[in-house]
């Protein structure tokens, strides 16, 4: 599954797209949630790894679960949503909005494909289903619905973590494609935010509240050598060889393996 990038540059402007934050969210939610043997494979870019997100932990305990026949405090049950993230609106029409007509609460929760409605009697829950959100009619009923944050910062900027935490060091396998140039794209991604961030600041620009953190490149490395990775690259096509080669090296103690594959033709 892949890990949509958000723009360090834009990204507060990023952070507005309720689409892209869900197939990220979509991702987390699914790490969070995996079993011990179940495999998970993500693919993204290394600059993935520079953004500060919540910890799986904090993720985990930032849901709200929410099941039928259970007596809820609905004010409060409207104020962790909006401190999720999610917008209170008349009627909801996408992910990461809600909206509150008597007893009944309409949300659209970022990890799911069509919101869900819930319906109270007094205090407790009557009801949950899903529904189209074009016709309003009901499709599914449910007995739970787990309801994850509509933003990644449901955590103080100094405590959040890189993405490569979410993969446990003795059981996760790192393949890098051009490792050289993918920490050639880490420092250009880095020095170009930090620009741009002293840029702001010298014009006078106020801290954005949502101010996320961004680890440095070296940060990420060390991040990377504590867990086994398989680096791939591939030699200049100016290369002369005779037949096809492949070279395996280890680097200690980044548990790396090169693999180096030869050109198998002359250059003319």
């Amino acid at each position: 599954m892949p890990l949509p990038l958000f723009s360090l540059l834009f990204y507060h402007a990023d952070i507005k797209g309720a689409a892209l934050t869900g197939k990220r969210m979509e991702v987390l939610k699914k790490l969070t949630e995996k079993k011990n043997r179940e495999p998970v494979t993500v693919i993204t870019t290394a600059d993935a790894f520079l953004d500060g997100l919540p910890s799986k932990e904090k993720l985990w305990e930032s849901r709200i679960e929410i099941e039928a026949g259970a007596v809820i405090d609905f004010q409060k049950l409207q104020e962790e949503l909006v401190h999720l993230g999610y917008e209170r609106e008349s009627q909801i029409e996408g992910p990461g909005q809600f909206a509150v007509r008597g007893g009944i609460l309409d949300v659209y929760p970022m990890t799911e494909e069509i919101p869900v409605r819930i319906e109270l009697g007094g205090d407790e829950i009557d009801s949950i289903r899903s529904f189209d959100v074009e016709s309003q009619r009901s499709v599914e009923n449910m007995e739970q619905v787990v309801i994850y944050p509509a933003t990644e910062n449901v955590e103080k900027e100094e405590q959040a973590v890189s993405f490569a935490e979410y993969f446990p060091k003795e059981k996760s396998l790192f393949f890098f494609d051009e490792p050289v140039r993918l920490q050639e794209t880490l420092e250009a991604v880095e020095k170009e935010y930090f620009h741009s961030f002293e840029s702001r600041k010298n014009a006078g620009m106020t801290e954005e509240a949502d101010e996320i953190r961004v680890f440095q490149t070296k940060e990420i490395i060390e991040k990377f050598n504590t867990r086994y990775g398989i680096g791939l690259t591939t030699l200049r096509q100016d290369v002369v060889v005779l037949k096809c080669v492949m070279s395996t090296v280890f680097r200690q103690p980044a548990s790396i393996l090169i693999i180096t594959v030869l050109k198998c033709s002359r250059r003319i």
